[in-house]
């Protein structure tokens, strides 16, 4: 429990998070009393389980003999460490080099290329809508027969290397891009008319990421740079005496196996993933990424890639490709 008797919106408005701003958590563990107009928030909690999950979303496989890269754009320094922490921490991964290319916080990362080492299965897939689970709901029998009539037609995903020297990339079938716009560049609005399946919104939303967030932290409105103190914002807490590694591993606000594992609080939901001995989530913005491959998230990528070629520009960029063992 915690009282809210104070406030300091300027400190908000200045980038400081909750976590600093508003009066600690006490862990209380005696009963009292109180008038129900003086409690703002209860949170009732549940042990979640695999199946909580599973009961709402799907899961996909990645097969090595149709997808073979991944392309991730970096804002670090390309050395060997660099790539160590992309493989050895929950990483974000395109399927094709022109995935979201951000103006400007893409402005100056650097292109990495990494080859697939084996099948990735047990994948969330957020882009299906929920009710599409339910048996008895038409859009199962619309996503059942779009399936069988191949209306799923994506780029073939073994040929996109030959982005890089301009020759074509064949389109195929491929059951995983049930809700991206491939081969027939539609608008949004034909695609949610058409797909009704899908978990759809506009611009760069992230619905069915959002439908996660409810499900593993009780809300959609999740945005943890307001909630906790962020590790890429750190420099803003320059010269405030704050000390910003007890932040990380406090006990009050973080999950024992966030503190353990060193998860930044931004993928807090990798964290869940990993303890139901789930892989990762399939995911897609409705500007972007929606017409270029998706968006794949993987806990341990490690398991899964290495790297194959990097360059010093992002991934969409037509260069001469490095080959790692040029990396320091």
């Amino acid at each position: 429990m915690r009282n809210y008797e104070t406030f300091d919106i300027d400190k908000f408005k200045n980038g400081l998070p909750f976590q600093l701003i508003l009066d600690k958590w006490e862990i209380y563990e005696k009963s009292f009393k109180c008038h129900v107009d003086d409690i703002m928030y209860i949170s009732v909690n549940k042990k979640i389980k695999n199946n909580d999950l599973l009961d709402v979303f799907s899961l996909l496989n990645f097969k090595i003999n149709k997808y073979n890269f991944l392309f991730h754009n970096t804002a670090y320094d390309l050395k060997k460490i660099t790539i160590k922490h992309v493989l050895e921490n929950p990483s974000f991964f395109f399927f094709a080099p022109d995935g979201y290319i951000h103006p400007v916080y893409f402005k100056d990362r650097k292109c990495l290329i990494f080859k697939l080492k084996k099948d990735i299965n047990d994948i969330l897939d957020l882009t299906e809508s929920i009710i599409t689970i339910n048996p008895f709901n038409k859009n199962k029998n619309i996503k059942n027969k779009h399936e069988k009539n191949k209306v799923w037609i994506d780029r073939k995903y073994t040929d996109i290397m030959n982005y890089y020297n301009n020759s074509k990339i064949n389109y195929e079938f491929n059951p995983n891009s049930k809700c991206l716009i491939g081969k027939d560049k539609i608008s949004i609005n034909q695609f949610i008319n058409n797909r009704p399946y899908c978990d759809t919104g506009f611009k760069n939303m992230y619905v069915g990421r959002r439908k996660l967030y409810e499900i593993l932290l009780k809300t959609r409105k999740y945005d943890p740079s307001n909630i906790w103190l962020m590790e890429y914002l750190e420099t803003i807490f320059c010269g405030m005496d704050i000390d910003v590694q007890k932040c990380y591993n406090d006990n009050l606000y973080h999950l024992p196996e966030k503190i353990k594992s060193n998860t930044p609080a931004y993928i807090y939901d990798t964290i869940f993933l990993k303890i139901f001995k789930l892989n990762g989530f399939f995911f897609t913005d409705y500007d972007v990424a929606i017409y270029t491959g998706g968006e794949l998230l993987l806990v341990e990528p490690n398991k899964y890639l290495q790297l194959y070629k990097y360059s010093n520009k992002t991934c969409n960029n037509i260069i001469p490709l490095n080959d790692p063992m040029l990396l320091t």
